[in-house]
């Protein structure tokens, strides 16, 4: 049945919701298996349901209300996740590492633009969708990847709050930038804008101190999850609407509307109830922007979309490389970070769509910039999974070899060389989270030496303060173990579950000390198998050990013996090891 949205018989909302969510889970399941992102398949999918595929959705009206509905609901979300805290936490990075990324690929943009014949202003505007990364995508990356917590992860987590900054900012100054009033100076038509993007927010504040919380607060006292639930999407949608009122783009007001909710007493319940419906929100705004993708017009701009995507993922990688760097970051974090933000993000789809609104983008050029956020999105998965080779290739040229040894004798890392060369029969702790903390404390309780390797240099700067021994720099280079001390250690710690930071590792130890024992985590029993290849001597098993621990509190909340206790447990590894 074709769901063309223009024939009165099947204008049916839910047989398109329908087509949309179940071409979504099988291109879900094929790219899974491949090991791509889903949310590349979104593309995909819209493309297979639009005019460039099987034609089932053609109604160009109801594929930008889509579009529209999942991009209000979207920012909403981002909005909520957006943490002022995390800002503050992440302040160097964001400034510095996010300040230069985006304003360097921006100007390199801008400048690229002029000399093809754009405006300032239109020049101006391709440099900054150019710049926005997609926020989604990388974080997804790294949770598929376990390094959610990890250095690279850091950088690229910095760089999105920077760019979610920015692009408030450039919304509210978009129509006055790219849609003059006739007669109206620039400066006049921006100071304008400012003003009532400032209005808004300052009306925004106000009612998330004088009426979001009253509201939200009798709502919770009736303990229905579905008034709540609705009473936080009342307040998305009016919240945008108000924005709307002021001359705003309803998607802004909403992305302020989820900032001042998210700094309530009720944020966690709100993020809780919302974060479920964001996937959905996600897809329904990816497949539209793939329901808008004409694939017949590639013919004609294939070659401009080959060159504006090469153009892209250079560029980008490169400009949040050297701001990584700045940062002091070792390379393979650097560039992890950098291949990571390379692709252009859902941020700029929302802006796109906006100049088509404004009419500030001509038809091809609206489908070039679709077509190169497609392709960035799904060539960035693969490239970051690249990032390990790719390091230890630049880690061999000259200059990034004396900047990584001023890092390691700098302020952040530095060690004493005589304090180092005293150390022996001691322990290395890879990594300094919760669990090599825990791990650091009761050893240093048992007056066994310690030192700690670690990538992140506020914490680096903290356990200095604390006189810990500690290195600021990458376990995956020999000149960090061998600064370490590694021949004459007892025992080496990797305190985190990353198996491809773990391998390499492994075999630098091993190589300077044959005797050292090594402990890793491993996440997946594919990865206790592949550590055991590895010769790793203990392997802790983060499932196997939280169902052990849970086993043996559950029977013991049911008073069985201790004995029987023992036996499950032992069971459990006997089995599963």
């Amino acid at each position: 049945m074709f769901l063309a949205a223009g024939d009165a018989q099947l204008e049916n909302l839910f047989g398109v919701l329908a087509a949309m969510l179940f071409t979504a889970i099988a291109v879900g399941l094929l790219l899974s298996r491949v090991r791509q992102s889903i949310l590349v398949g979104y593309f995909v999918c819209g493309l297979l349901l639009g005019k460039s595929g099987l034609g089932l959705i053609k109604d160009e009206e109801m594929i930008r209300a889509m579009a529209d509905v999942g991009v209000i609901l979207l920012m909403f979300t981002i909005g909520i996740a957006f943490s002022i805290a995390e800002l503050k936490k992440l302040r160097r990075i964001v400034f510095i590492g996010g300040g230069v990324q985006l304003s360097g690929v921006c100007l390199l943009g801008a400048m690229l633009a002029l000399i093809m014949g754009f405006d300032w202003r239109m020049a101006l505007f391709l440099g900054f969708v150019v710049a926005m990364s997609s926020t989604a995508l990388s974080l997804r990356i790294f949770q598929d990847l376990g390094q959610e917590n990890s250095p690279a992860a850091r950088i690229a987590l910095g760089i999105a709050i920077f760019q979610d900054v920015a692009v408030v900012v450039f919304m509210v100054v978009m129509p006055a930038l790219l849609a003059p009033v006739e007669g109206a100076s620039l400066i006049s038509g921006l100071a304008i804008a400012l003003g009532k993007g400032i209005a808004f927010v300052i009306v925004a504040w106000l009612l998330s101190i004088y009426v979001y919380p009253p509201l939200l607060h009798a709502v919770s006292r009736t303990r229905s999850r579905e008034l709540f639930t609705l009473s936080v999407l009342a307040l998305c949608v009016g919240t945008g609407y108000l924005g709307s009122l002021f001359g705003l783009s309803v998607a802004l007001g909403a992305f302020v509307a989820g900032v001042v909710v998210s700094e309530s007493t009720y944020s966690h319940r709100i993020l809780a109830d919302i974060l479920p419906f964001k996937d959905f929100f996600l897809t329904l705004f990816f497949i539209s922007i793939g329901l808008m993708i004409d694939a017949r017009s590639l013919a004609g701009l294939w070659f401009p979309v080959v060159i504006g995507t090469i153009a892209i993922l250079v560029t980008k990688t490169a400009v949040a490389f050297f701001a990584a760097q700045l940062l002091r970051f070792p390379v393979r974090p650097c560039l992890t970070a950098a291949l990571a933000v390379s692709s252009i993000g859902e941020f700029s789809l929302v802006l796109v769509d906006k100049a088509v609104e404004l009419e500030a983008l001509t038809s091809a050029q609206h489908q070039l910039l679709l077509f190169c956020a497609a392709i960035t999105m799904g060539l960035t998965p693969i490239m970051v999974r690249m990032a390990n080779p790719m390091a230890k290739r630049l880690e061999g040229l000259r200059f990034l070899q004396r900047k990584r040894s001023l890092r390691s004798d700098g302020d952040a890392g530095h060690v004493h060389s005589e304090t180092l060369e005293g150390l022996n029969d001691h322990a290395i702790i890879c990594g300094h989270g919760p669990v090599g903390e825990s791990v650091n404390e009761a050893l240093r309780a048992s007056n066994i030496g310690t030192i700690v390797i670690e990538m992140n240099v506020d914490t680096v700067a903290r356990l200095k303060r604390k006189s810990q021994l500690c290195i600021f720099g990458d376990v995956n280079q020999t000149l960090t173990l061998e600064l370490a001390q590694a021949g004459r250690a007892r025992l080496i710690i990797f305190s985190f579950p990353m198996i491809e930071v773990v391998e390499k590792a492994v075999k630098f130890a091993r190589e300077l000390n044959p005797d050292i024992v090594i402990m890793a985590r491993a996440k997946f029993p594919a990865e206790v198998t592949k550590l055991k290849a590895l010769g790793v001597d203990v392997i802790v098993h983060d499932e196997l050990e939280s169902g052990a621990e849970m086993t043996r509190r559950t029977l013991e909340a049911f008073e069985c013996a201790p004995s029987a206790v023992a036996a499950a447990i032992e069971r459990m590894h006997v089995t599963r090891v």
